[in-house]
């Protein structure tokens, strides 16, 4: 008897290491992706899965990491960064994945180039407000004058009212929130529009900023 224990303990700890060889790769990369915070990418991958976007871009590519977990959804996903440093990394770590595009330059300048040929709905990952000059209002310009108010937007290190341990970017003595952007996401959504946040994350990290059109 002692024997077939001994055996059978054995099957199940193979089962479970096989188990845990087949997770997703999207759990992996969502670590690194959202720097452990699995609450904020819960939110991102509901949003996602809800919107129905058939295409996602991303404004501050940086080295890479956010790209390659929005590639998982098997979209096509449009990342921009300026800084030549961190675009050879990212480039390096996307080499391969079919439906990542990197593109190099001023996230405006390079919206406005590709923004009419995007298939949509869209999803728009802002995330380039980054030192003196935030080309955020610039971005959302862009998107309101091609026309899609049927795109979803998450702006990233914006404050989240009520909390402010999950924090916006500063520049200048001022942190991001949503009143300093209203006027601009409401020419997008001829003034109407619903906003979420990921108010289900722990304490000091970034907050997140969801806009889509109104129901």
């Amino acid at each position: 008897m002692a024997r077939r224990v001994v055996i059978k303990q054995g099957r199940r700890k193979k089962k479970k290491r096989k188990k845990q060889q087949e997770q997703p790769k999207r759990v992996d990369k969502c670590l690194v992706a959202w720097a452990g915070d699995l609450a904020a990418a819960r939110c991102v991958n509901d949003f996602i899965s809800r919107t129905g976007c058939k295409a996602i871009v991303e404004t501050g590519t940086y080295k890479g990491a956010t790209t390659a977990w929005f590639t998982t959804f098997g979209l096509p996903v449009h990342t921009i960064e300026k800084n030549h440093e961190f675009i050879s990394v990212a480039r390096a770590r996307l080499a391969g994945i079919p439906n990542a595009t990197v593109h190099e330059g001023s996230s405006a300048d390079v919206l406005g180039s590709i923004i009419g040929e995007l298939p949509r709905p869209v999803l728009f990952f802002l995330d380039a407000h980054w030192e003196d000059y935030w080309p955020l209002q610039d971005e959302l310009r862009i998107i309101a004058e091609g026309g899609h108010s049927d795109a979803c937007l998450i702006v990233h290190d914006c404050l989240v009212p009520g909390r402010s341990d999950l924090k916006g970017d500063i520049s200048k003595g001022v942190t991001l929130n949503i009143e300093m952007i209203r006027d601009a996401i409401a020419a997008i959504y001829n003034g109407s529009f619903h906003v979420s946040y990921n108010e289900a994350s722990p304490a000091h990290v970034p907050g997140i900023l969801f806009v889509e059109p109104s129901p």
